[in-house]
């Protein structure tokens, strides 16, 4: 089986009774505003999440369908026993577009292709902490890939539960993808020699503090413009400083170019913009 690392950095609730310290980002919140939640919704949820009677979501480690049983499109998140209800939201962060969301369908009987003793080792084996995604149809992209491009290598995905939200969100049909790759899903970066690209990139701390910055400029543009505009996630122009800041973070991993409509570039502080790319598409 697959192991996971007890000292992550930010590890899976054990409990999804567990107090929280902290409420969901304010990336979250924009989502699901997209979404169609009201933002007094969104605000009484921030609040009243951080109390145990209320807390109805938690950031779960994904996992692949050891069963190979589970209905394709479908998710299991053991520990929740008879609290599971029929569907869930599920996103992963960044979560910056509306298709980044999704309500999908739970496991709460037994599937009639799973053995008894499948069944009873998922609920009564496992503990709280991961989401089991179903494997994908052959030819077919997987769950995961289909919710802001994720994967099984340690991704966290956030998973919420609250009937209130749920009553309120509006996703997009998961609609059936083609894959290039028969359908396995990638546990390691693209680029093989992604970790000694990352190491002399952050030799030059000058470069890294740069990054950083446009990072954070990037975001806060994105935010502006979404928070600011009755599309919100939606906005073109707020997609793509979200896209862009994406591409800044996931630079120091693969080395690909950040790229931004050329009628944006403008809005980057000088000093930064020889980072940025002129997209083609501008």
């Amino acid at each position: 089986g697959r192991k996971l690392d007890p000292n992550l950095k930010d590890p899976p609730q054990k409990s999804f009774k567990q107090k929280i310290k902290t409420p969901l980002s304010d990336m979250v919140f924009l989502l699901w505003r997209t979404m169609g939640v009201p933002r007094e919704q969104c605000y009484r949820y921030r609040k009243e999440s951080l109390s145990p009677e209320r807390h109805n979501h938690a950031w779960l480690v994904g996992v692949p369908d050891p069963t190979n049983s589970l209905p394709p499109d479908t998710v299991f998140v053991p520990g929740m026993k008879a609290s599971q209800p029929g569907e869930i939201f599920v996103t992963r962060s960044p979560c910056y577009a509306y298709e980044h969301g999704r309500k999908l369908s739970t496991v709460t009987v037994r599937p009639k292709t799973m053995s008894i003793e499948d069944w009873d080792w998922l609920n009564s084996k496992l503990d709280f902490g991961v989401i089991i995604f179903s494997n994908p149809r052959p030819g077919k992209k997987s769950i995961p890939e289909r919710i802001a491009n994720g994967d099984l290598d340690g991704d966290l995905y956030l998973v919420c539960w609250d009937k209130e939200i749920l009553a309120l969100l509006k996703a997009s049909p998961l609609v059936d993808e083609i894959s290039y790759d028969n359908g396995t899903l990638s546990t390691v970066p693209s680029n093989p020699n992604w970790f000694h690209d990352a190491q002399d990139i952050l030799i030059d701390a000058g470069f890294s503090n740069e990054m950083d910055r446009l990072t954070g400029k990037l975001y806060k543009l994105g935010e502006k413009i979404a928070d600011g505009s009755e599309s919100l996630l939606k906005h073109p122009d707020a997609n793509s400083y979200y896209e862009a800041y994406n591409q800044a973070l996931e630079f120091k991993k693969h080395g690909r170019p950040i790229t931004l409509p050329g009628h944006l570039i403008d809005k980057i502080p000088a000093n930064l913009r020889h980072l940025v790319v002129e997209s083609s598409d501008s």
